[in-house]
C-alpha cells in the first residue's frame, strides 16, 4: 500500500523508510499488550477552512489508527445504520485526536479519512454492485481505490473571492446577485440527508436541489437572513442555480472519486462516483 500513497494522498512517513510504522498501544489487565498502527493522511482541506479555535485549522493531515474488530462491531451495529450515524461513530473511533468530531469535520476532509480507512483495513479493491443510470441494469464493477488522490482547487479559475470568514462569494451570471457560501461540514450533510428521508417518507418530491442550495447559502447580496435566503433559492432561475452548485463543486475540497464507468448490458458509458454505503467497509473477496 506504501507504493500508492502518492496517489492516495496518503503523505509518506515523515520518518525515514526504516523507521517502524507509528502505532498506538493497547493493553489489558493481565498485562498483555501489542500496538496498533497508524497512518497520517493528507487532508483535502488542507486545513484552510477550518475556524481557528478548531484543532484543524491550518493542519495539514490527520492521524488515523487502522481499523480493528472492534470497529466492525460499530459498521454492523442496527441502531448506528438506523441513526445514520455508522460513519461518524467509526470516523470518531479510528481518528487519534479525540477532540476531533465528525459534525464539524469538512466533507471532503470526512470522506478522505474513510477512504483511508477502508484501505487500509481491507484494501484498495472495492467490488460492488451497481445499477447503469441509462438501462438501470445491475452491474457489477470493481473500483481501484489506489487510483484517487485529492481533487484540484482553483479558486481563481471560479472566479470566486475567498473571505476571511472561510465563505466564498460569486457574482450570478444572470441574475447579477454577490451569492455568499460555505463549505458545508458532517452535520450539514446529516441535514440534509434527514430532509430527503422525511420528503420520501411523506411521499413528497425530493427537495435535494433546494436543501443544497439552502444549506451552504449564507447571504445573497448582503441579506443573510433566512427569509432572504430561503426565498432567492425558491425563485433563482435555474441556471444561476446550477451555476451555483458548479461553482460550489470547483472550489469543494474533496477526493476525486470519477471512475470510468462502461455498461455490460446496454454499452453506456459514463463517470461515476464510488457508492459510499455500508458495504464499502465489507469486501466480497
Amino acid at each position: 500500500m506504501r507504493n500508492n500513497q502518492d496517489r492516495l494522498a496518503l503523505p509518506d512517513n515523515p520518518k525515514s523508510d526504516h523507521s517502524p510504522i507509528p502505532q498506538v498501544a493497547t493493553e489489558n489487565p493481565s498485562g498483555f499488550s501489542f500496538a496498533i498502527p497508524t497512518e497520517v493522511i493528507d487532508l483535502p482541506s488542507k486545513g484552510q477552512f477550518y475556524p481557528s479555535d478548531h484543532p484543524l485549522h491550518n493542519v495539514a493531515s490527520l492521524e488515523i489508527r487502522h481499523m480493528t474488530a472492534k470497529d466492525e462491531d460499530i459498521l454492523t451495529s442496527e441502531n448506528f445504520i438506523k441513526k445514520g450515524i455508522v460513519f461518524d461513530r467509526l470516523l470518531e473511533s479510528i481518528v487519534v485526536d479525540k477532540r476531533i468530531k465528525a459534525r464539524h469535520l469538512l466533507i471532503g476532509d470526512k470522506n478522505a479519512v474513510l477512504m483511508a480507512c477502508r484501505i487500509y483495513g481491507y484494501g484498495a479493491t472495492y467490488e460492488t454492485k451497481l445499477d447503469c443510470p441509462k438501462c438501470s441494469e445491475e452491474n457489477t464493477y470493481e473500483f481501484d481505490l489506489s487510483t484517487w488522490k485529492n481533487k484540484d482547487v482553483s479558486l481563481e479559475e471560479s472566479g470566486v473571492v475567498k473571505t476571511q470568514n472561510n465563505t466564498f462569494l460569486v457574482v450570478l451570471p444572470q441574475t447579477g446577485v454577490e451569492a455568499e457560501f460555505k463549505l458545508l461540514n458532517g452535520e450539514d450533510e446529516k441535514k440534509i440527508t434527514s430532509l430527503e428521508e422525511r420528503n420520501k417518507k411523506m411521499n413528497l418530491p425530493s427537495s435535494s436541489s433546494t436543501s443544497l442550495l439552502k444549506s451552504f447559502l449564507v447571504s445573497v447580496d448582503g441579506f443573510s437572513d433566512g427569509s432572504s435566503i430561503y426565498n432567492f433559492v425558491e425563485n433563482v432561475p435555474a441556471s444561476d442555480a446550477r451555476f451555483l452548485r458548479k461553482t460550489y463543486n470547483e472550489v469543494c475540497p474533496d477526493l476525486d472519486t470519477t471512475h470510468n464507468f462502461t455498461c455490460a448490458h446496454c454499452n453506456y458509458e459514463g463517470s461515476l462516483e464510488v457508492p459510499l454505503n455500508v458495504d464499502f467497509f465489507w469486501p466480497q473477496q
